[in-house]
């Protein structure tokens, strides 16, 4: 949008984007419709000169055949903790239940690889002109800040060695998921939007199950998953699970996870679909919010 100000202007390796915070999906349809009326792509030339629901646009769902949904429970990184894993199972059973639903079998393609590749593109300089700009600010640079800038340095020495290695390999593996997807026979995926519950401020190291999609400009729509599905994660149900972390990023979850301060709280699900399909997300979303409210 034009008044954004991005900090790492010209880095377009992975492009930032922004969606609407909304109160029901038929506020985010709403948004969608309002802002392409606007024809914003007349004065931006990065945009795509169409409407972002136009069903024209990628897939659409058949009618008369149920939606396939590959439902993601883990994604061979980090496990969800236990009241996201107790939310994303009791939603696939419930989607298993729909009439208007066919559950299929989806793993996860090399997320970790996902995540080392996004990871070094996130910025084209090794995260120098953030410093700067903080320095021309006055600002200091946030340990979490300072955390993300060293995890882009690694992986960069990982991944390639110049920008163009490194976008090589975003498009190389762009294209093995799409291959994965495609072979999988799904319409749309129905995941976690994160590992656990909103996070001790200051704690947040992974966001792998939403940065993925990124990584692959697809398009994605949360939900709140608990709510819909009537969970409130109880701190007597969260007690009686058990996790045991298998690596690095888990300890760290869990060090700073805790049944008391988790029961209740929101647990968000994503309802994704591949890129240039938000049409189809969107009407998606509604097949699943209201197969999970049934």
């Amino acid at each position: 949008m034009g008044s954004m100000f991005p900090v790492h202007a010209g880095c377009d390796s992975i492009l930032p984007s922004q969606g609407p915070l909304a109160r029901s999906l038929r506020d985010i349809e709403l948004f969608c419709t309002a802002y392409s009326s606007c024809q914003p792509w007349i004065n931006d030339p990065t945009l795509i000169p169409c409407d972002i629901l136009n069903p024209s646009l990628g897939r659409q769902p058949i009618p008369g055949k149920p939606l396939r949904v590959g439902v993601l429970t883990y994604d061979g990184v980090a496990a969800p903790l236990p009241p996201v894993r107790r939310v994303i199972e009791q939603v696939r059973d419930k989607l298993g239940n729909s009439s208007g639903i066919e559950v299929v079998p989806f793993e996860p393609y090399d997320h970790a690889r996902g995540w080392s590749i996004i990871t070094a593109n996130f910025f084209e300089e090794d995260g120098d002109d953030i410093r700067r700009k903080c320095a021309e600010g006055g600002e200091p640079v946030l340990p979490l800040t300072d955390w993300i800038i060293d995890q882009v340095a690694a992986n960069e020495k990982v991944v390639g060695k110049t920008v163009q290695d490194r976008k090589v390999a975003r498009d190389e593996f762009r294209q093995e998921y799409r291959a994965h997807w495609n072979k999988s026979g799904v319409d749309v995926v129905v995941a976690p939007v994160t590992a656990g519950c909103a996070p001790v401020q200051g704690t947040s190291k992974y966001w792998g199950y939403t940065c993925i999609w990124n990584l692959l400009s697809h398009a994605s729509i949360a939900l709140p998953g608990a709510a819909l599905i009537g969970e409130a994660n109880s701190v007597e149900d969260l007690s009686k699970e058990v996790y045991e972390p298998k690596n690095d990023i888990e300890a760290h979850l869990f060090k700073h996870y805790s049944p008391k301060t988790s029961a209740g709280l929101p647990v968000g699900i994503q309802v994704v679909a591949p890129r240039f399909n938000e049409s189809l997300a969107m009407k998606a979303a509604y097949i699943v919010e209201a197969a999970l409210k049934a």
